[in-house]
């Protein structure tokens, strides 16, 4: 909803339908974490919440 009202007409999705609730869960704290890493290698200032520019959705 929010995607749609800043006009973003597609984004992207990972369809996880073969993965159980504690898989999804562990790969979404992954991802996360990976994301962390990237900005915190790339100097960015982590003391604030870090955007990860794939807006990582799992289903």
């Amino acid at each position: 909803m929010a995607a749609k009202e800043e006009g973003i007409k597609e984004a992207p999705c990972i369809f996880a339908d073969h993965l159980n609730e504690a898989q999804k869960k562990a790969y979404i704290l992954a991802d996360n974490r990976m994301a962390l890493d990237r900005a915190i290698r790339c100097g960015n200032d982590t003391s604030e919440s870090v955007y990860d520019d794939r807006g990582l959705i799992v289903f």
